[in-house]
């Protein structure tokens, strides 16, 4: 069976950043902070656990049939973190002390939730 390329790349880019969060989080709280102020570490790696969580779901599910009823589950799981992420990266960018990172993360996870988004309404025998 083919490998569903949405799940690979998914997979691939939630587990990067969660084994990230997971073993620096204290660099990474410093770059997540805002007004001098960093984030807390603890929090950092509850993100990198939710993050490392459900790039393995990807990555299991990789050889799986999705579209329409079929993988209905990790669909939605993605396609409702992705939209969320970018959401919020798109409105923390707007604002005042925005990070300029913020756009190309918030366009990568908008381009991420639009190709689950699409798998999720196509019919079974139509999704790639």
């Amino acid at each position: 069976m083919k490998a569903q390329p949405i799940l690979l790349v998914a997979g691939l880019l939630l587990l990067c950043c969660g084994v990230a969060a997971l073993f620096a989080p204290q660099e990474i709280a410093q770059v997540l902070g805002s007004r001098g102020q960093p984030a807390s570490p603890v929090v950092v790696q509850l993100l990198g656990a939710g993050l490392f969580a459900l790039g393995f779901l990807d990555w299991f599910s990789r050889f799986s049939a999705v579209g329409g009823i079929h993988g209905r589950p990790v669909l939605v799981a993605n396609l409702s973190f992705f939209f969320i992420a970018a959401t919020t990266l798109g409105r923390h960018a707007l604002g005042a002390d925005g990070v300029a990172a913020a756009w190309p993360l918030a366009g990568l996870t908008g381009l991420m939730a639009a190709w689950f988004g699409r798998l999720l309404l196509l019919p079974p025998g139509e999704a790639p």
